[in-house]
């Protein structure tokens, strides 16, 4: 789910800047810059992905909190004997 958010993010990116490089070769050649439509469109997008993002992550806390304690408990006795255990040197 992640992974799409982020391609989102870079696809939005992307675009966004595309139309700003258009709205500004318009700008120079004395033409209306209809590219900061798509420019400004792509800001809108990137900030309700942004939301969508903070929302998921809200609803996924209590799901992420039992995995982490199961993981600790699963972990817990590995992780207590590595702790403990000198480091031998690497050859």
């Amino acid at each position: 789910v992640w992974t799409l958010f982020l391609a989102l993010y870079a696809a939005l990116t992307l675009s966004g800047a595309a139309g700003l490089i258009v709205a500004l070769s318009q700008w120079t050649l004395k033409q209306q810059p209809t590219g900061l439509v798509v420019t400004g469109a792509c800001m809108v997008l990137l900030a309700l992905t942004y939301a969508a993002g903070i929302a998921g992550r809200q609803r996924a806390h209590a799901q992420m909190r039992r995995i982490r304690v199961w993981l600790h408990g699963v972990l817990g006795d590995c992780l207590a004997h590595a702790e403990a255990t000198p480091a031998s040197p690497s050859s």
